[in-house]
């Protein structure tokens, strides 16, 4: 009997097939939304168009910063190129160095040629008494 019930309620729930066909609200709009709704759309596309741009100029840039920061990173590994003698290696050749007994101008030099792998000059300056 509730089986029965069932397919009788059901039957009552489904719309006919004219009421299939009408739309559940009203389609009709009005020329004077349509036109606004054009100008609407005209404006998202500008703002998409906009935004874009800036986007695109954004990556330019971003591009631009990161060729120089690629570029920077090189010039400071290329200016600490010592870095491949470990502190110990330094010290010790500092201690070969200063037991020469040359004065601290040259043994500066000597030392900064051997851990740039460049020649230093010594320039020896005249020491300026305070006061």
């Amino acid at each position: 009997m509730d089986i029965f019930n069932e397919q009788i309620s059901s039957k009552q729930n489904k719309p006919t097939k004219q009421e299939a066909r009408q739309p559940l609200y009203s389609t009709v709009v009005s020329e004077e939304r349509v036109l606004v709704l054009l100008d609407e759309i005209d404006l998202l596309r500008e703002q998409i168009e906009t935004w874009r741009n800036f986007v695109d100029t954004q990556n330019q840039e971003l591009q631009a910063i990161e060729q120089e920061l690629k570029q920077t990173n090189q010039e400071l590994c290329d200016a600490f190129n010592f870095q491949h003698h470990s502190l110990t290696e330094v010290k010790n050749i500092a201690n070969i160095i200063l037991k020469s007994k040359k004065p601290a101008s040259e043994c500066l030099a000597e030392l900064i040629s051997i851990l740039y792998e460049c020649p230093v000059k010594s320039q020896i300056t005249r020491v300026i008494s305070p006061l």
